[in-house]
């Protein structure tokens, strides 16, 4: 394109005017083309078509709404170009139905039209109307056999009914017609990572025209990433962003990344950098959200997330992130209020799992199942839908129902070439959870015969049968949900007055197995200290934890300290072995505190214990009175555990025995819908106004986090 100035331009003709514009529009400089198509117009301001490129350039440069009014205006000529630009406008405004209707008309003018059925399409797969967008794909490549529009759509379908396989197919048959085509390789790639074939699609990457490109280095940190090698994935993502500085892509999997491995000061520095080359830009803000969230920055995050809800409103992964972190604060109105307001939205799935979370945070179980029910409905293939639901029946003591659904689940992705070590994470940790719970028919029948009785009678008769099965772990957590769903856990706040006196001292302690404490975990640590300046704060370490056992307790406990080889089981016994002995505040090493301590522990009470969401009674956190009772029983049920090798860390040392002991030594009490005097049981979002848990750490990655890949592998008893 030559030079020219202003002179120069006003001396071309209306039709120079535009062959220049649109060599402008092909190098990508729209303010250019912008400016040539309104010279020309400015000449002949009858030409229709020439407002039509005024408004499409006017889109191209970002000014959506100018460009609209001008169409709009024009609408009334009947012309296909004009619906077809409002539909690609309603398109980016994400009114996707609108888009629908603008194409849809503009394929009335031009049935034979070669590319409007496959927009048409993709408004339809955007609203899930899946099988209407193939048959007008199916039927666009029956006309047209080489339409790499039609091949493109179709194979999408197929990626998003999760067969990869077909997906594969329509690409490589897209490859085959034009080897050219600038994302095919790409997209072969992406099929044959998911199908893990990681050698062919790296192969395929190989053939791209475009080696050094940005996307190029994002697929490989992908493959290295699906192969659990984090070196290589972050060094490929690195290279992308080194080599195409403002591909988004590589820059959110470099964060996802980091987040993943705990790693937030390299998240930061990313993020940093990504945001000042896209300020803008939504999944960056978005992780922006993410990461004050995991270091405890709660107002700053909710100020972020309403920032984002308001400048997004129809994004529908922003309203996840709000309402989700709204019910992880105990704001269930709000919650309610923000997921009701997208009713009209075509996902539905994604609301309706929306919904059951908030029904589950509120231990509304049974509403919460059907809620989860309909989503799987709708979209069966997505695998947290189907691990809130395994949650969910664990919790309702449909345990046979959850094992059939966990198999069922193995089934379907086996029969999708997912190898064994996939299929054993399929459940995630609700399968976790239900392999420890054996198989009792006998326990689970009577639980089915209970289905038709009052929560009342319910609690009374399952406590029954947990009477005859006391280590059933089900029949624990279907217990406590129960009582929960009943309003039945924190009574212990209502019997004690405001002016009685503290029993549980307002003395802290932590546990690191290492003398030497990572400085991650040092933060949040002071954060203790920082917040609660006159209270007791004492860290510990394998060896002082083992002194302190061996000082103040049976032989028996010091032999299953030093047999529990895992440091997070170490730590479980450690702590109730203190508090037992001295009473006072245990809080895990990644648990946040951003409040000072002493405002959420009551007067008259003498053990606090944490309800986690899926029913259990956590350990992260726990706070009891010198000598308690219940503390005693709990230490000796994890020493008899790790002395017997019994199960895992969650069962044998964590929540999972706290749940079994506490219905054990209880039973009397909730078979009548009680719980004793001074023990309270509080929802897991009460102490989220004083405590920010389960920080994302680099540690949880590796050997010394229980439930990593690297922690579960490993030897648990020595």
């Amino acid at each position: 394109m030559g030079v020219y100035d202003e002179n120069s331009l006003n001396g071309l003709s209306v039709q120079e005017l535009i062959d220049i514009g649109y060599e402008a529009r092909k190098l990508k400089d729209h303010g250019r083309a912008l400016e040539l198509f309104n010279l020309a117009l400015q000449k002949n301001p009858k030409h229709t078509n020439l407002s039509v490129e005024v408004a499409r350039s006017l889109v191209d440069k970002g000014d959506v709404d100018s460009g609209h009014r001008i169409l709009k205006s024009l609408e009334h000529l009947n012309q296909l170009p004009i619906y077809a630009l409002i539909g690609r406008i309603a398109r980016l405004k994400g009114n996707r139905e609108i888009a629908l209707r603008y194409y849809s008309l503009a394929l009335d003018l031009k049935p034979d039209h070669p590319t409007l059925p496959a927009e048409i399409a993709t408004e339809l797969r955007v609203l899930e109307r899946l099988d209407e967008a193939e048959d007008i794909l199916l039927s666009l490549l029956e006309r047209l056999p080489s339409s790499p529009h039609a091949l493109n759509g179709l194979a999408q379908i197929a990626r998003i009914r999760d067969d990869r396989e077909k997906a594969l197919n329509y690409y490589k048959t897209l490859e085959a017609i034009d080897p050219s085509h600038p994302n095919v390789h790409i997209d072969i790639a992406i099929e044959l990572r998911e199908l893990e074939r990681f050698e062919e699609a790296s192969q395929s990457l190989a053939c791209s025209r475009s080696p050094n490109q940005g996307a190029i280095f994002h697929q490989k940190g992908l493959i290295a990433n699906a192969q659990e090698n984090d070196d290589l994935a972050i060094e490929f993502f690195k290279a992308g962003i080194e080599r195409q500085c403002e591909h988004p892509a590589c820059y959110q999997a470099l964060i996802a990344k980091f987040f993943q491995l705990g790693r937030l000061d390299e998240v930061r520095k990313v993020l940093d950098a990504a945001l000042e080359i896209s300020p803008n830009h939504v999944a960056f803000r978005r992780f922006e959200y993410r990461y004050m969230r995991a270091i405890g920055k709660v107002d700053k995050a909710i100020e972020l997330v309403q920032a984002l809800n308001k400048a997004e409103p129809k994004n529908l992964d922003v309203v996840y992130d709000y309402a989700e972190y709204l019910i992880f604060l105990g704001q269930f109105e709000k919650a309610l209020q923000l997921i009701d307001s997208y009713q009209d939205s075509p996902h539905k799935d994604k609301l309706l799992f929306l919904k059951s979370k908030l029904l589950m945070a509120q231990f509304e179980v049974d509403d919460a199942a059907q809620f989860v029910d309909e989503a799987i409905l709708i979209n069966p293939k997505n695998i947290q839908y189907q691990q809130l639901r395994l949650s969910l029946h664990i919790m309702r003591g449909n345990i046979e129902r959850a094992w059939d659904d966990l198999n069922g689940l193995k089934v379907k992705f086996r029969n999708k070439g997912w190898n064994n070590k996939r299929l054993k994470s399929i459940g995630g940790f609700p399968a976790q959870v239900l392999r420890e719970i054996k198989l009792n028919p006998y326990a689970n029948k009577r639980l089915a015969d209970l289905k038709a009785i009052s929560l009342d009678d319910g609690l009374h008769f399952v406590a029954q049968i947990a009477k005859d099965e006391p280590n059933h772990l089900g029949l624990a957590l279907h217990l406590l949900t129960l009582m929960a769903q009943a309003k039945k856990l924190n009574q212990g706040y209502k019997v004690v007055a405001k002016n009685m006196m503290r029993k549980i001292p307002i003395s802290i302690i932590q546990f690191w197995d290492n003398k030497v404490v990572p400085l991650g975990i040092e933060e949040i640590m002071q954060s203790w200290r920082n917040l609660n300046p006159s209270s007791r704060y004492q860290l510990f370490d394998d060896q002082s934890a083992q002194q302190f056992i061996q000082t103040h307790h049976l032989p028996d406990i010091l032999r299953a300290f030093r047999m529990a080889n895992h440091p997070a089981m170490r730590s479980d016994l450690f702590r109730l072995a203190y508090l037992y002995e001295f009473g006072g505040i245990y809080a895990d090493a990644d648990d946040l505190c951003i409040n000072p301590i002493d405002q959420f522990i009551g007067g008259g009470i003498d053990l606090i214990l944490v309800q986690e969401p899926t029913g259990s009674i956590g350990n992260n956190f726990l706070a009891a009175s010198p000598k308690h009772p219940f503390i005693k029983f709990a230490l000796s049920c994890v020493v008899q555990n790790i002395l017997n090798r019994a199960g895992g860390v969650w069962f044998a040392s964590g929540p999972g025995a706290l749940t079994i002991s506490f219905c054990q030594m209880y039973i009397h009490f909730i078979e009548r819908g009680q719980v004793p005097p001074g023990i309270v049981i509080t929802e897991s979002h009460s102490l989220h106004q004083y405590v920010t848990p389960h920080l994302p750490m680099n540690y949880k990655t590796l050997i010394s986090g229980w439930n990593s890949t690297l922690g579960r592998a490993s030897r648990i008893y020595r």
